[in-house]
């Protein structure tokens, strides 16, 4: 067991503090219905394809869809995927359903299954202009927050 994973058992899943950093298993941004928010990933260092997980349902890309998963791999046209694993930064927007809060989470795919929330997977943030940047841990106990980097902004 990790030691990120030890730390967010004995909170309870409630972010904690490691060195210079609080750590998050997940963050959300307060949205009122119909707001738009913009996600950018803008970097992954991983051996696994990263993405971003969500936990209402939202509208994304003109669809509405319950806990969507957006992955790095959905910047590239699906033909070529298999030579080609992301074309980074690729940014896309959600939009809220009703008012309340977008929850947001770093995932990666190994053998075809969502990986999130253990053994080491978590981010810690810093404030930009209209948001948050987010440098995360995948399941990989590693400690360099550089497997998925991506941010979260509102529309302004």
């Amino acid at each position: 067991m990790s030691i990120y994973e030890e730390l967010f058992k004995e909170s309870k899943g409630k972010p904690v503090q490691y060195n210079d950093k609080l750590l998050l298993m997940i963050d959300r941004i307060q949205v009122v219905k119909n707001e738009i928010i913009n996600i950018t990933i803008e970097s992954t260092n991983s051996k696994y394809i990263q993405g971003v997980g969500f936990h209402e349902e939202l509208e994304v890309f003109g669809e509405i869809t319950r806990r969507p998963l957006v992955l790095e791999s959905f910047s590239v046209e699906p033909k070529k995927r298999n030579k080609i694993k992301s074309k980074l930064p690729f940014s896309f927007s959600v939009k809220a359903i009703k008012n309340g809060f977008i929850t947001y989470y770093n995932v990666c795919i190994i053998n075809e299954v969502q990986q999130y929330w253990h053994n080491g997977a978590c981010m810690y943030s810093e404030n930009i202009q209209n948001g948050k940047r987010y440098y995360c841990n995948d399941i990989i106990d590693d400690n360099n927050f550089d497997d998925i980097v991506f941010t979260v902004c509102k529309m302004q």
